[in-house]
């Protein structure tokens, strides 16, 4: 990723959030963002577009050039899909935010309007997360315009509270989404005082004791934190660490259902096996990557096609 721009703390909250919704869904998903900031939403796509390099299908992002082709260009995406991006189950992240002029806003009106008629078509033939990205302050125009399209929504997430920080004042620009396998070849870099925020935080709690769902959050930031910085070695520290809290929490169960408790292990075993392969440790990875995809067959037998259980197989 080579921004002069990293996420502040609430922006790396959003982050995961935003995440959690695109790794999780299950076909169709629509994910609505509200921002006319390009370059947060440059961020959040080049880190979202990092974790799909090393899949087969790269996530697909579309921004019309031309106002008059807008609603044909993007109904032909929906009508004949790209049967390797469907396939992968790819995102596919169309931005249409720009406040150019009236034309941009009639196109985007008649494109929300013929969205809405044809969600149906939408949901049957788009079978991956779709992040639409429309202007700051948005949302109650959408709800008017699209109102059947905005009912089918997982999440709409309003960006303009989030701020950005400049690499030229000290700040990586590293971030979660960084390719695992480049960490690799680069040497750690000095961590910035959110960074080391991250995981000076987990082990604050480490030490008080502190044993709760709400910790777990605590621990895949830290641990994002230090693969961020390139810190692998404490990297998997955290990560082994949010494992053994993921499975004291399973066995107590803590009040969260079945697919919560799955959930939360699968993510810590991913963790486990991205930082093992960032290391080399390919076995390890492996292993843990084995781990969590075994949690979810059981779970899928157990439960049936949800969308948490059938998401395993796409993307382990």
């Amino acid at each position: 990723m080579n921004t002069p721009f990293v996420l502040s703390a609430l922006g790396e909250e959003t982050w995961l959030d935003l995440r959690h919704h695109v790794e999780w869904a299950e076909g169709f998903a629509l994910i609505v963002l509200f921002s006319s900031n390009p370059a947060l939403q440059s961020v959040l796509r080049e880190r979202l577009a990092s974790i799909y390099r090393t899949r087969v299908s790269h996530l697909q992002h579309v921004t019309p050039h031309s106002p008059e082709t807008l609603v044909a260009e993007v109904m032909s995406l929906i009508r004949t899909p790209s049967e390797l991006h469907e396939s992968s189950a790819a995102p596919l992240w169309l931005d249409i935010s720009a406040d150019r002029d009236e034309a941009w806003e009639y196109g985007r009106k008649n494109l929300l309007e013929r969205l809405n008629e044809h969600r149906e078509l939408l949901r049957q033939r788009l079978r991956r997360p779709f992040i639409l990205v429309l202007p700051s302050g948005y949302r109650q125009r959408l709800r008017e315009l699209a109102p059947d399209l905005w009912s089918i929504r997982s999440v709409s997430l309003d960006l303009d509270e989030l701020t950005l920080i400049r690499r030229d004042e000290g700040v990586s620009t590293a971030g979660p989404g960084l390719d695992r396998y480049e960490l690799m070849t680069q040497p750690p870099s000095p961590p910035t005082f959110f960074e080391e925020a991250q995981w000076r935080e987990w082990e604050r709690l480490q030490r008080s004791g502190t044993q709760s769902h709400d910790m777990l959050l605590v621990g895949w930031r830290a641990t994002d934190a230090a693969l961020a910085t390139r810190q692998l070695q404490k990297a998997a520290q955290i990560a082994a660490e949010v494992l053994n809290l993921a499975r004291w929490l399973a066995v107590k169960g803590e009040a969260r259902d079945m697919q919560e408790t799955v959930r939360d292990l699968s993510i810590a075993l991913d963790n486990v096996g991205d930082v093992a392969r960032a290391l080399g440790r390919l076995e390890e990875a492996d292993t843990a990557y084995r781990e969590s995809l075994a949690l979810r067959r059981e779970q899928r037998a157990h439960l049936g096609d949800t969308p948490e259980t059938v998401r395993a197989l796409i993307i382990i």
